[in-house]
């Protein structure tokens, strides 16, 4: 049977997390890691199955550009940041709908699910800190002048 690891810090809801891992006698295929290093990170990433990633909002997603990099398969919420940021590389269920997320799985372990990598790589080139310091740097110089100050000045 798989293990499940959750990670990340306690956000308000880590009490009800531990009781249901618990109460469902869970404790030996169910972990919750609050803090790893990056190098436990990127350890965990590179030994996963595949990363699910049910949110109901994200201002953008991190953990989706990091199993991305790892090419870990992903099967998220359909949300308009996951859209933005994943493009055409994850699976995408709907949020709320245990269903849709248990047919995805189930496609998933059946081998009936196509992640496209390419997707990937074209995103993660797209968004490193070159190029989004360039698109910052066009953004200023379209302003022309502002309050007086040119980006040119400086």
């Amino acid at each position: 049977f798989p293990v499940t690891i959750y990670i990340g810090p306690d956000r308000g809801n880590g009490k009800n997390l531990k009781n249901k891992i618990s109460g469902y006698g869970l404790s030996s295929s169910v972990k919750w890691l609050e803090y790893l290093s990056d190098a436990g990170l990127a350890e965990y990433y590179s030994k996963a199955s595949l990363l699910l990633y049910p949110s109901s909002y994200e201002g953008f997603g991190i953990p989706l550009v990091e199993a991305m990099k790892f090419k870990l398969p992903v099967i998220c919420s359909d949300i308009p940041a996951f859209k933005e940021i994943g493009g055409e590389h994850p699976m995408f269920a709907n949020a709320g709908d245990i269903k849709d997320w248990r047919a995805k799985l189930t496609d998933f372990f059946k081998g009936k699910l196509t992640i496209k990598f390419e997707t990937a790589d074209k995103l993660l080139e797209e968004r490193n800190w070159k190029a989004c310091a360039a698109k910052t740097l066009e953004t200023y110089r379209s302003l022309k002048r502002w309050r007086g100050f040119s980006i040119e000045d400086v």
